[in-house]
């Protein structure tokens, strides 16, 4: 009777070791984000799984400039991509100002980004621009715009209105 009990537990411990293989997961920077409002540097980070290379999730992380302050991240389920908010960014007065968005991405091969931006928070007039991502070399993933040049870095232009302050965001420079 001990022995049923004994084999009983052993083949649970089996079938729930089995269960939790863990997920090897890798961290790639897709792009550093700057601004000309404060200094602050936001990188944009892929999550996947170093066997299958699929990307698992997209991390937001703060470099914080002074020591003592602790570095905030959001993190977010590549699905959120298909949605139809996407991924925010970057959200203030209830509005979405900065999302990435796509319809045609496979989470193995990379496919294509939409990088929306509000214009003028008065209008409500959003901008955006087409990107590409794609795998390069050693296993890691690269942005590119349009003409296949790989970006690195996205610095926020500011869209400021005498009186009022800023109101959106005019151009994004890509580097």
């Amino acid at each position: 009777m001990a022995f049923k009990h004994y084999v009983k537990f052993l083949l649970l411990i089996i079938i729930s070791l089995a269960g939790a293989t863990p997920i090897m997961a890798v961290e790639s920077e897709l792009v550093s984000i700057t601004s000309d409002v404060d200094s602050s540097v936001t990188k944009i980070l892929l999550e996947f799984d170093e066997d299958s290379e699929e990307i698992i999730k997209i991390i937001q992380r703060e470099d914080l400039q002074k020591r003592d302050k602790i570095a905030k991240a959001k993190e977010w389920c590549v699905d959120e991509l298909l949605s139809d908010h996407g991924v925010v960014l970057k959200k203030a007065s209830g509005r979405d100002i900065i999302a990435l968005k796509s319809n045609n991405i496979s989470f193995i091969d990379g496919g294509s980004l939409i990088l929306s931006y509000l214009y003028s928070g008065i209008s409500g007039e959003h901008k955006q621009i087409d990107l590409e991502i794609a795998k390069v070399e050693d296993e890691q993933w690269a942005l590119f715009n349009r003409d296949g040049s790989k970006i690195e870095h996205m610095h926020f232009v500011a869209n400021k209105k005498i009186f009022v302050g800023v109101i959106g965001i005019k151009q994004v420079i890509l580097k």
